[in-house]
């Protein structure tokens, strides 16, 4: 699952936020609306039907393992599920927002395939700086959608100059708007900012000036940890010697 929840979590924002339109007899439709579809539905039933662990003890009472359902899991698994099929049917962008709240399940997932492979115990190290990597590039994705939608409420509500139409790029296709959204995203991340791509409306600099604020935390983290897990090799290699 946590396969199909990243899949999703990166095509749904794309779909609702770049005005995507997916016929529904293709097959990226079955693939990255269906199948996610039909498989977070088929985890909710798993759940509502597993054991857990309570204080030591396996709970196999039916009446406390929905209880614990409802508890940690009801709202964010019926939520993503209901509002990728609403994606999936209205195309509203709306509905991303609640697609995403299953970003908060992906620890679960992480923790399962961990505690089952040891990939943390084997490769702490490369296991460290892959979750990195993953993460930044999900909040830079984010970041680029967030961005593009801005400038596509703009055109077609307000009729104002964004910042796609100061580039030229209204008539482009979205992967050329994507990749200069996404190129934005990390170079507003890692707080450079050449001034060849910028905000060209009030709502636009509310937003980037939001997403510096939050980036440069990002990226002060994400430099802190590099840091640590180099000295804990260096360490490492010491001790070996």
């Amino acid at each position: 699952m946590l396969l199909v929840s990243v899949i999703t979590l990166v095509i749904a924002p794309l779909v609702g936020c770049f005005d995507l339109t997916i016929r529904e007899t293709s097959a990226e439709h079955y693939l990255f609306f269906v199948v996610p579809c039909v498989l977070f539905v088929i985890e909710i039933v798993i759940s509502v039907n597993t054991a857990y662990y309570e204080e030591g003890d396996v709970q196999t009472n039916r009446l406390k393992i929905l209880k614990q359902f409802v508890k940690t899991a009801l709202f964010i698994d019926v939520a993503s599920v209901v509002s990728l099929y609403l994606l999936m049917v209205t195309g509203n962008p709306i509905f991303v927002l609640f697609v995403m709240l299953k970003i908060f399940k992906i620890p679960a997932y992480r923790r399962e395939i961990n505690e089952y492979f040891y990939i943390q115990q084997r490769a702490n190290t490369l296991y460290t700086l892959v979750n990195l990597i993953l993460s930044v590039l999900i909040v830079a994705h984010y970041i680029a959608c967030g961005f593009n939608y801005i400038a596509f409420v703009e055109e077609n509500s307000y009729n104002v100059s964004s910042w796609v139409i100061q580039l030229n790029l209204d008539a482009s296709s979205w992967v050329s708007r994507y990749i200069n959204a996404i190129y934005f995203s990390f170079i507003t991340m890692v707080t450079v900012g050449f001034g060849d791509i910028k905000p060209m409306t009030d709502p636009e600099k509310i937003y980037v000036t939001l997403v510096a604020l939050s980036s440069s935390l990002i990226f002060a983290y994400t430099v802190n940890t590099i840091g640590t897990v180099f000295q804990e090799i260096a360490q490492q290699e010491a001790e070996y010697k």
